[in-house]
Order: C-alpha cells, then sequence, then structure tokens
C-alpha cells in the first residue's frame, strides 16, 4: 500500500496544484454593437462581462454615419456631454460585473473636441488620472477595480469612445491550492519516513 500511495503522490500533486491554479484570461471587449443607437440613457448597462455605470450626466449610444461624425466602420459607440451648461460633467464608471480587478488593455476614444475650458479624462480606482483633448487609443491602468470617464463636452457627439477591451485578473482559489499544499506535504512525510 505505501508503495502504491508513493508512486501516485507526485502525479495527485501536480494535479491538485493545477486545479489550484488561475483559469486563463480572457480579453472582455465592451463595443457597444446590438445596443438602441440614438437614446439618451440615465441608467447603467452591460456586455460581454463589462458593467457600464452611470454616475453623472449622461450618456449616449450613437450610431457612426452621416449625423455622428465618427468612421461608420466603428459602427455603435458610446458619447458623454453636457445636457445643459452650466451643469456637471457626464461621469461613466467601467468596471467587471464580477467585481473582480482588471487591466485596461485599451479603449478607443473617437472623437475629443472640446472648446476652451472643457477638460476629459479617465481616472483609475487607484487615484491615477490621465487627461486628454485628442482622439486616439488609450491604455495603461492595470490592476484596478474600476476607472471613470468624465467629459464636459457641451455638444452631443463631441466625445465618443469605443471599443473597450479589458482583461480580468483571476482570483487563485485558495482552497484548492491548499489542497495541493497538503497533499505535497503529505508525500514529503512518506518519504522521509
Amino acid at each position: 500500500m505505501k508503495r502504491y500511495f508513493a508512486s501516485f503522490a507526485p502525479v495527485m500533486t501536480v494535479l491538485a496544484l493545477a486545479v489550484g491554479m488561475p483559469e486563463p484570461v480572457r480579453a472582455n471587449i465592451m463595443n457597444f454593437e446590438g445596443l438602441p443607437s440614438g437614446s439618451i440613457l440615465s441608467s447603467g448597462l452591460s456586455q460581454d462581462g463589462i458593467q457600464l455605470s452611470l454616475i453623472s450626466g449622461h450618456y449616449d449610444i450613437w450610431a457612426c454615419g452621416v449625423i455622428v461624425l465618427c468612421p461608420a466602420t466603428n459602427g455603435n459607440v458610446a458619447g458623454l456631454d453636457i445636457l445643459s451648461r452650466p451643469g456637471p460633467p457626464s461621469v461613466v464608471r467601467i468596471s467587471l460585473v464580477d467585481g473582480n480587478s482588471f487591466n485596461l488593455d485599451s479603449i478607443e476614444i473617437v472623437a475629443a473636441l472640446h472648446a476652451p475650458g472643457e477638460l476629459s479624462f479617465m481616472r483609475a480606482s487607484d487615484g491615477r488620472t490621465f487627461f486628454f483633448n485628442n482622439p486616439g487609443q488609450f491604455a495603461g491602468f492595470d490592476g484596478i477595480q474600476y476607472f471613470d470617464i468624465s467629459s464636459e463636452v457641451s455638444v452631443a457627439g463631441a466625445f465618443l469612445f469605443d471599443n473597450i477591451i479589458v482583461t480580468s485578473i483571476p482570483e487563485p482559489s485558495t482552497s484548492l491550492t491548499a489542497l495541493g499544499a497538503l497533499i505535497f506535504g503529505m508525500t514529503l512525510i512518506r518519504r522521509r519516513f
């Protein structure tokens, strides 16, 4: 019986440790396709595990093309603007539906047409802030719970964003990792005696 246990103990240890390891990561993408366009939204929405929550103001879902001056290849995009001046800036929060931490792989700012004194920025849950005045592809928040996008533009369609790509940071299964460590420890004790 001891020989039988000793021959399978290393295999059991490797399996237990492998089961306790986090699963491979997968990118989540929010591209606003399939959502109704042209409407002012005052509540949150989710797509592919990403949650967009309204903090203040409002946001719109737009279809790029003739009315909204962004490339038609973008399809639907989200936009922020102030409904009336003076007013608080519009702010939306991006997080994961399951609440896990994540890395912001990229977000596309399709349009950022600012009048003097208007401001747009992204702020991560850890306080890091990125200000911008031009369209482009942005990335770089790692290990965050959420990030906010804020804009003070006063013209509808002047600030648009699309293609939010994030990678979840999986939580390791502590109980299965502990089981793997226990089996490994038992193997060492058996071999010693």
